[in-house]
């Protein structure tokens, strides 16, 4: 990890925290946010592995192997927000990707396989990105049902990454 690569984070994570989740508008930003940081970090861990693929590919695939699947699956704050965004799926809330997928989605994050339940997470969280930053462009209180726990996914997926990057140095 070099200066560049920890001003940028502690940059963009100070920008992080100065949004709060009252409002709407800061979800959103928040977010966004957050999910550059963790572009960033499995970018960074990729080049160092010399991976060349497309980002969906390291975001919910390759990053997976930058993860303890098991102690991730364990983690308390995992534990506690994945099944409130699978309920929204589950009872038709929020649709990701559409009925088929949706439903391999919920049944992924329900497994007690961590690689599964890790893969499940981890193409939520994609899957909101896109929506995001490629879908319909609406803007309802509602939102912010799915977006707080995955920005509270997020920001532990991003604390961990930065400490395995961390110990790695």
């Amino acid at each position: 990890m070099n200066e560049d690569f920890l001003t940028f984070y502690k940059r963009w994570l100070k920008k992080a925290g100065e949004y709060n989740t009252c409002s709407l508008n800061d979800c959103f930003d928040k977010f966004v946010t957050l999910f550059i940081l963790f572009n960033f970090q499995y970018n960074y861990l990729a080049k160092e592995d010399g991976i060349d693929k497309t980002d969906a590919y390291k975001a919910t695939k390759y990053i997976k192997r930058h993860l303890n699947l098991k102690d991730f699956c364990e983690n308390k704050i995992i534990k506690e927000e994945s099944p409130k965004i699978i309920e929204l799926i589950r009872d038709g809330t929020f649709y990701l990707k559409g009925e088929k997928i949706d439903a391999e989605l919920v049944k992924k994050v329900s497994s007690s396989n961590p690689e599964e339940k890790t893969k499940g997470i981890l193409e939520i969280i994609y899957f909101v990105r896109c929506n995001l930053f490629h879908g319909q462009k609406s803007f309802t209180e509602d939102q912010k049902r799915l977006l707080l726990p995955c920005i509270v996914i997020l920001e532990e997926i991003n604390n961990i990454l930065f400490n395995s990057i961390k110990a790695k140095q």
